[in-house]
């Protein structure tokens, strides 16, 4: 699996978790994908968070995200920031896609990230499209 669908299908997890309400998120997170997955999740966040502070961008898009977790820019700019992270990184790449994997299906020649309402499209040239 690719470092931008990873990155994506993270950034669908980690975005309601940024805001002031993501407790109760975390909670969701951890009944409808299991205790394991939310683990694997936090654990992920806990290795990335740090190395974002070398990507402005990505840190802006993160704290944005903490404010509004509908913010689809700032969804794409931290997808952007972590593919890098992940492209850099095997083992926190491997981790993280063990974490998306349940999520991702495959349509054509794009991934698809499926959490809630919230559909992420993953081109195989790096374009990404959210809705929901």
């Amino acid at each position: 699996m690719d470092p931008v669908t990873i990155a994506t299908g993270l950034v669908a997890l980690l975005a309601p978790l940024m805001s002031a309400a993501g407790t109760a998120a975390a909670g969701e997170i951890g009944r409808n994908l299991g205790a394991k997955t939310a683990d694997r999740l936090a654990d992920v966040w806990r290795r990335l968070q740090p190395r974002l502070g070398d990507d402005r961008a990505a840190a802006r898009a993160a704290a944005r995200l903490a404010e509004n977790p509908d913010d689809a820019r700032a969804r794409r700019e931290l997808a952007a920031g972590i593919a890098q992270i992940l492209a850099a990184d095997r083992r926190l790449a491997r981790d993280a896609q063990r974490t998306v994997r349940p999520m991702i299906r495959v349509h054509g020649n794009h991934n698809v990230v499926q959490y809630g309402r919230t559909s992420i499209n993953a081109g195989q040239t790096g374009d990404i499209t959210i809705t929901g």
